[in-house]
């Protein structure tokens, strides 16, 4: 893979998850989805944490045309027992599964992933798009970390951290990851897909909740809503998550050794 891209490997198995991040002003390092790191681990798969915005989002670059570089890059890597995509990654995982090869990935999981934009939605994602196009970074990022809680409740001060990437750097993957999700309609690309999926959204979620998620129907697609949740169900409620993933995504019968 282009070494320019950011990712982190965890475990040796021989069943491989493939995860893709959601807009960050700087990579974490995979710690976003540490939790459900874990759970696969301890069932015997290996994890592949992928930084969504480490391959520059282009001036007007459509949602379509990323998706197809990263089906690109991604192809050395062969195609995951599981997909998981949060937020941003959600939707770069649902046209992959449309458009590429990953069409033959045998699960999805989405993770507060929006498939339609509304008038509300593209008004929040544009609030931050253009604070960070505009430099002021900072108030995008106290914005943001607001709307990824439920709705009602208030970010918790914390001391300032130090942060070795140049704010210029996390403005513009703050505006290119948040002008991929404008006026996206993904709605219907999972009608030909015929592995199982689980989409899974906050409640009270300030951006992706019931309207803005993909359609599921049939036996092998569902929708879990966490109570109360806003766009981060792994830390909202992380055991309905895992016990959905254990009875439906993947029953543990066909759980790597």
């Amino acid at each position: 893979m282009n070494q320019d891209v950011q990712f982190k490997v965890y475990g040796q198995g021989k069943q491989c998850v493939f995860v893709l991040s959601p807009v960050m002003p700087t990579w974490d390092e995979g710690a976003f989805i540490a939790p459900l790191t874990g759970h696969f681990l301890s069932a015997g798969y290996r994890v592949v944490v992928f930084d969504s915005l480490s391959i520059p989002v282009a001036c007007d670059e459509t949602l379509n045309t990323f998706s197809e570089r990263w089906a690109e890059l991604l192809q050395p890597w062969g195609i995951p027992d599981v997909l998981v995509g949060v937020a941003l990654g959600g939707a770069l995982a649902l046209e992959l599964v449309r458009t590429s090869s990953l069409a033959s990935t045998a699960a999805l999981l989405l993770l507060s992933s929006p498939a339609k934009a509304d008038a509300i939605l593209d008004a929040r994602l544009g609030r931050m798009a253009e604070l960070a196009q505009l430099g002021h970074v900072e108030e995008a990022k106290r914005l943001l970390d607001a709307l990824v809680l439920p709705e009602g409740k208030h970010p918790q001060q914390s001391p300032e951290t130090q942060n070795s990437v140049h704010l210029e750097i996390q403005g513009q993957r703050l505006s290119g990851g948040f002008g991929l999700l404008a006026g996206i309609d993904l709605s219907h690309s999972l009608l030909a897909y015929q592995g199982r999926v689980l989409s899974v959204f906050g409640e009270r979620s300030q951006l992706v909740n019931q309207p803005h998620v993909v359609r599921t129907s049939g036996p092998h697609q569902r929708t879990l809503c966490i109570r109360a949740g806003g766009m981060r169900p792994l830390a909202d409620d992380l055991d309905s998550v895992v016990n959905a993933i254990d009875t439906f995504l993947i029953p543990r019968s066909e759980h790597a050794a």
